[in-house]
């Protein structure tokens, strides 16, 4: 019921503040705050968690460890010695626990008796390195008094000599008192103490101890209904009987309260309020409190060694209840008694009642007053009203006269108006006003942003600013130069206008008028012109012929002159082209001397006088004017525009043209140079092979037609090569491949494979250079560039030496390869263009004029470069580089390795290796088939599909694959037996660019051939793979 009320009430002060609206509820929650990290703190309590000395005090300590800001980790072990006999179990259940944890404690709390007896007789080395605070222990249990440094805490003194002599006080007829505890280890610490403090009293008044021995509940209330009534109860804890059930105090001591004659008393706080009397009770919230702030000097950092062991006192206590009950009055009770139970005052009870009637009436009455004051105002504010509309009709009729008026002038004015009040709500708009807002004559009376708004940059509040401006300072504003109106159709105009102070008959400013022009159309123009004078760069003048003198107009400025030094003909013409100046001067003479026509003129101007000249088109009319009795004044009128870029692009374009000349005769002479050099190997080649077939010519001779053959087949495959390699570097299809190369066997074989193809009376050289140089670049293309340059110096050179060198640069950086010759050298003027393609110093040699811009195209590939130096008489020289100690991205740096040569792996003499042919062409087949057939066995597929067929019957150790075959394609079998095998798959192909190869090399391809095929070329890859 009391719960019931309590409820009731707590409802019925929120709807009170529900119905008010008065009082605002601020509910807050506490939270810990964030501390650098989480406080782990185990708790260790002697009995069970639903024991409510055990609960207070847990919930006492947690209540200042978060009132001090820690953020802790509080793990809690109840050991539940009320119930439970066995020390052994509890000590085995702790120790797991502190074995679990190993010592990653920051602090442990140890409560009551039993859990201290039992952690400090653990022999746990951890024990003694973290710090432990103790409470609800005697004074007897202080374990820092015992030697425990790393343990402090709350000891309390159980006095019973003061609930003895409080007994005696309130009960001076009682003949005896009874000390109850029960078998417990606290009960029998209980009983001792007792039994140590009254031990002085026991021979003036009979102390008798009971309920150790009684066996259960009913035991012990059949022994207290025989106590003398004319006695006292000294109850300090039965919570178990001799069978070790547990019973608990909030049930069982109201029972004992009742049953006992006699009133009880008790030295433990969770006797407080469950039937005991009273008496000197040590509380739990003490202990919690204390042994809580012990902790948090801890957590913080406070040494346990420095923190001294704290002492709770007891408190006198008392049940309101079972005072009346005893008839004990409160004027014996001790100073400073804490009474529990008392009911509350009629004001306490009711105080939320009381409050909200209050409340209710103070409403009441603020509600009536306001009724009152708003009353009286109606009907003064009504009195005058009636006043006002007599005075009100009066003025309507003045007014819709001057309005009429007002309204005719407005509409013959060319200038949009509109009149708004201080709310900015229009009073009038004229016709023009009409047709630029896009309003009806409903706009009247409208809001002025409503109907239309003014806006510059962006600024949408600017009329309104403006407005307000003027009503405010009651002067006339002049709108922005870039005013737009905004008008309700979405459409934008640039206005002109202002915004005056309307005033009303006191001189009081009582609303705005607003006066605008719609200058579009104007503003496009000026605005068109601005452009065009930005494009074409141009300004316009008007040059007075009598008085000689110039004015300029739109753009002059734009040229970054002043108008001053130009003002005249002769001062304009000194900032003329030296050039150009006396066709200036005669240009004006001529024109001033015409009447009328049109006149055009080009020349060079430097308008800011630094020497940077300009050119500039000059376009005008003469104009005279008659002015009477035959006098004339004639003016010319003048557009200059500056055609500097036109004359550039002239300048370009005949550059360009020249250059096109140039690069038509080149090609065409490229082109019959090319018909020359294809013709006459193919005129040697086709000759001899016609005279091989005929039987008048002996052995001897067709070996010799054999060896002319073979020789212009060679000056046919380098021809077409060159071609290529030209096609190649002009679609930036050639890639480079980087690999490590010894300089020496570099250089060792470009000269010995040019040492033997020599011409007589010509040398090769070759310089010696360090031994052991190795440098990571494309051979490949680095010894074509000697190759042309070679070549090349073999046809200028008659007799004497061609010499090869090779040396580091002094910063070591490059590396350096020279090809000299004691050839004819050449003309100074055409060493500019030697590099340039198609170019031939002399037309008459043999060449397409390729190999050199291949060298330059290589070197630029390289990261290189390549220059000549020559001297005509005495030879040429060619210099071209590598750079050294870059990025090894890009391929190029140089260090020293070991002089023992790399060896190529041999095959070893085995039974011969069977390859699979894939070529459609019989010609082609015959040729491979004449190469191989000593060495391998060999099998022959026409097409794609019959060589996988082929290959999934057979088993071959190599592959030689034709690219372009019937059905299915080379590219597209490799594809198809790559699929399930590795073999080396060689490509014979005549293609010739890199983007075939970069196909063949995504589809599996192990090395290619190009076409024709030569023995030693092919022997060679076969013994490469095949090893």
């Amino acid at each position: 019921m009391k719960k019931i009320a309590y409820l009731v009430k707590e409802w019925g002060m929120l709807f009170v503040w529900m119905m008010i609206g008065i009082i605002s509820v601020k509910a807050e929650t506490g939270v810990f705050p964030t501390a650098d990290s989480v406080k782990q703190v185990l708790f260790i309590s002697s009995y069970h968690e639903e024991q409510i000395w055990t609960r207070n005090i847990i919930e006492t300590v947690k209540r200042q460890l978060k009132d001090a800001g820690l953020r802790v980790d509080l793990r809690i072990i109840h050991l539940d010695s009320k119930r439970t006999k066995d020390k052994d179990k509890q000590a085995e259940i702790l120790f797991q626990t502190l074995s679990e944890i190993r010592g990653r404690q920051d602090l442990i709390i140890v409560s009551d008796k039993e859990a201290n007896q039992i952690f400090f007789s653990l022999d746990i080395p951890m024990i003694k390195k973290i710090p432990v605070v103790f409470c609800a222990v005697a004074v007897s249990d202080d374990r820092k008094q015992e030697g425990w440094e790393n343990a402090t805490g709350v000891v309390s003194k159980l006095d019973y000599e003061k609930v003895f002599l409080l007994g005696r006080r309130l009960f001076p007829e009682a003949r005896k008192v009874y000390v109850i505890s029960d078998s417990t280890e606290s009960g029998r610490m209980h009983k001792k103490m007792a039994q140590s403090q009254l031990v002085k009293y026991e021979r003036v008044f009979p102390i008798e101890y009971v309920g150790e021995h009684e066996a259960t509940v009913d035991d012990l209330i059949r022994e207290m209904e025989n106590f003398d009534p004319l006695s006292f109860i000294i109850l300090s804890t039965w919570q178990r009987d001799r069978q070790g059930m547990y019973r608990s105090a909030e049930v069982y001591y109201p029972i004992f309260s009742k049953e006992a004659p006699a009133p009880i008393l008790s030295s433990m706080d969770f006797a407080g309020g469950n039937g005991i009397l009273g008496g000197y009770l040590l509380r739990a919230e003490d202990q919690g409190t204390r042994a809580g702030k012990l902790a948090v000097k801890i957590l913080k950092g406070e040494d346990v060694r420095n923190v001294p062991v704290d002492t709770a006192e007891g408190v006198f206590m008392f049940d309101d209840l079972q005072l009346k009950r005893r008839r004990v009055e409160r004027a014996i009770l001790p100073e400073g008694s804490v009474i529990v139970n008392e009911p509350d005052s009629l004001f306490v009870t009711y105080r939320n009642y009381i409050f909200f009637f209050v409340v209710f009436i103070v409403l009441l009455v603020i509600l009536l007053g306001l009724f009152l004051f708003f009353y009286l105002r109606y009907r003064t504010m009504f009195h005058r009203s009636q006043k006002l509309e007599a005075a009100a009709k009066g003025m309507a009729k003045n007014l819709e006269r001057k309005t009429e008026v007002l309204s005719h002038t407005l509409s013959s004015m060319e200038e949009g108006i509109v009149v708004v009040n201080r709310e900015m709500e229009v009073l009038e708009m004229n016709r023009i006003a009409l047709e630029n807002v896009g309003y009806g004559q409903d706009g009247i009376g409208k809001r002025l942003n409503e109907v239309c708004n003014i806006c510059v940059d962006g600024d949408e509040k600017y009329m309104q600013r403006v407005i307000r401006k003027v009503m405010e300072t009651g002067k006339r504003q002049v709108l922005n130069a870039d005013a737009l109106l905004v008008s309700t159709r979405g459409e934008v105009k640039h206005v002109t206008g202002s915004i005056s102070p309307l005033f009303d008959s006191l001189r009081g400013v009582a609303g705005a008028v607003l006066i605008f022009r719609d200058m579009t159309d104007e503003l496009q123009q000026q605005r068109f012109l601005k452009i065009s004078i930005g494009i074409l760069r141009f300004y316009t003048w008007v040059f007075n012929i009598d008085k000689q003198t110039f004015e300029f107009g739109e753009g002059f400025g734009e040229t970054g002159a002043q108008k001053e030094p130009f003002d005249t003909l002769e001062k304009f013409a000194l900032y003329v082209h030296p050039e150009d100046r006396a066709g200036f001067s005669e240009f004006f003479e001529r024109v001033q001397k015409q009447d009328s026509g049109e006149f055009t003129a080009a020349y060079r101007v430097d308008y800011k006088g630094n020497g940077q000249y300009s050119w500039w088109e000059c376009r005008g009319v003469v104009q005279t004017i008659e002015v009477g009795k035959g006098k004339k004044i004639k003016y010319l009128y003048g557009l200059d525009i500056n055609i500097e870029q036109h004359k550039r692009i002239e300048e370009e374009l005949k550059h360009a043209m020249e250059k096109a000349e140039e690069s038509d005769r080149l090609k065409s002479a490229f082109l019959a140079n090319i018909s020359h050099e294809i013709r006459t190997p193919l005129n040697g080649i086709v000759g001899f092979a016609n005279l091989i077939c005929e039987k008048d010519y002996s052995h001897e001779e067709k070996q010799t037609f054999c060896a002319a053959i073979n020789k212009n087949s060679k000056l046919l495959l380098s021809l077409l090569d060159d071609i290529l390699d030209l096609s190649r570097i002009e679609s930036n299809s050639v890639g480079c491949q980087v690999e490590e190369c010894d300089v020496n066997e570099l250089l060792n074989s470009v000269f010995e494979t040019h040492r033997l193809l020599m011409p007589e009376r010509i040398v090769l050289v070759k310089e010696e250079i360090p031994t052991g140089l190795r440098v990571k670049t494309d051979s490949v293309k680095l010894t074509q560039v000697f190759t042309n340059i070679i070549n090349n110096a073999k046809k200028f050179t008659s007799q004497g030496k061609i010499t090869l060198g090779t040396r580091l640069s002094e910063d070591r950086e490059w590396l350096e390869f020279s090809v000299a010759d004691t050839g004819e050298g050449i003309p100074e003027k055409s060493l500019p263009r030697i590099f340039d393609r198609f170019y031939k110093v002399d037309e008459f040699k043999p060449g397409a004029g390729l190999g050199l811009p291949i060298c330059k195209a290589i070197m630029d590939l390289l990261g290189g470069d390549i220059r000549v130096e020559s001297e005509l008489g005495k030879g040429t020289t060619f210099y071209f580089r590598i750079p050294l100690y870059l990025d090894e991205d890009k391929g190029h740096f140089v260090f020293e390795v070991s002089n023992e040569p790399e060896d190529w792996p041999v095959i070893a003499n085995e039974d011969k290796k069977h390859i699979l042919i894939a070529e459609d062409t019989d010609s082609n087949y015959l040729l491979l088939k004449a190469l191989l057939k000593k060495d391998y066995m060999l099998d022959r597929a026409r097409d794609g599909i019959e060589a996988v067929e082929m290959f999934k019957k057979n088993k071959y150790d190599a592959i030689l694959m034709d690219l372009k075959m019937p059905r299915m394609d080379g590219l597209e079998a490799m594809i198809e037996i790559r699929k399930f095998s590795d073999i080396p798959i060689i490509i014979q192909t005549a293609y010739a660019f890199e983007v075939d190869r970069e196909k063949c090399w995504e589809a599996g391809c192990t090395d290619f051939i190009s076409k024709p095929i030569k023995s030693v070329t092919i022997h060679s890859i076969l013994k490469k793979h095949l090893s």
